[in-house]
């Protein structure tokens, strides 16, 4: 099993400098004298100009190498290599790429709310991504939008990311930072899974827990605007979101109180004027 998650990548081949009019099919008639192809995809999304093809046994893989690697196609030189992966390998999955690449291994649902980004992705991570959300319904966004849920960042094998604007952002707006571990745990579970195990912690600058800690700041200014939504307040600063969270809950209690004292104020109005028409129903004097 190790040998083979470890010569996994030498049966699949990263082309890129492809022309707009080279379609998935084409792309597999130029590979086919090379040998039998298991897959041939060509990036829409991420990437685009570049795909990939999987060959059954690694050793069809050396003949396109040489031979495809600076021929001129659609008046385009191609660049022809070996798929290589970032320093940090996932084991157990990195057999994935073998035979149909991904396409085949996502059939999880629940994706349909998802907008994924990712930051630092290799050539053949990106090719995953976008893969996982044509096939679940999901949405993959190149650059950083306000309506992206999860930031898809690579570390490197302390376990360590990158800080790229992308994440930055991700951070300062309180959305999920997570692993490709994440990614790979939906498609074996078939589902979207929690994403609190896998969620990045620490920064190659040492620092750690700054995506928890964008994360929940964001929950707990989302529970202080409904707060105050509530009472008809507004949160007009949120630098120390538990100050906030104070305010809003004491604007909420005044306005209870409010309530509860135009209430009593009615009830003796009305125990007056039953009182006053008592008086002058049996003829008394005030």
């Amino acid at each position: 099993m190790k040998e083979a998650v470890d010569k996994s990548h030498e049966l699949n081949l990263y082309v890129k400098n492809l022309d707009d009019t080279v379609t998935d099919e084409s792309l597999r008639e130029y590979f086919a004298p090379f040998g039998t192809i298991t897959s041939c995809k060509i990036l829409t999304e991420l990437e685009k100009g570049s795909g990939f093809v999987a060959f059954s046994t690694s050793d069809e893989t050396s003949r396109p190498l040489m031979e495809m690697n600076g021929k001129m196609i659609a008046g385009k030189p191609l660049y022809v290599a070996l798929a290589q992966r970032k320093a940090k390998k996932i084991e157990g999955h990195d057999c994935r790429f073998v035979g149909t690449i991904f396409t085949d291994a996502f059939n999880c649902n629940g994706g349909k709310n998802l907008v994924l980004c990712g930051s630092a992705l290799s050539a053949e991570q990106k090719f995953m991504m976008v893969d996982f959300a044509k096939t679940n319904g999901a949405l993959v966004s190149k650059y950083w939008k306000d309506n992206v849920t999860h930031e898809i960042a690579v570390t490197d094998a302390n376990g360590a990311f990158t800080r790229t604007l992308k994440v930055l952002m991700a951070i300062l707006n309180g959305k999920w930072v997570v692993t490709m571990e994440w990614l790979m745990a939906c498609v074996d579970a078939g589902r979207v899974v929690n994403e609190e195990p896998y969620e990045v912690c620490l920064d190659t600058h040492g620092c750690s827990s700054g995506p928890t800690a964008g994360r929940l700041r964001a929950q707990r200014l989302a529970a202080v605007e409904g707060v105050a939504q509530e009472c008809g307040s507004r949160v007009v600063g949120h630098t120390w979101i538990l100050g906030s969270i104070a305010v809003c809950s004491l604007l909420l209690l005044i306005s209870r109180v409010q309530q509860c004292s135009i209430r009593f104020l009615r009830c003796l109005k009305l125990i007056f004027y039953a009182c006053f028409g008592v008086f002058l129903s049996l003829g008394l004097e005030l």
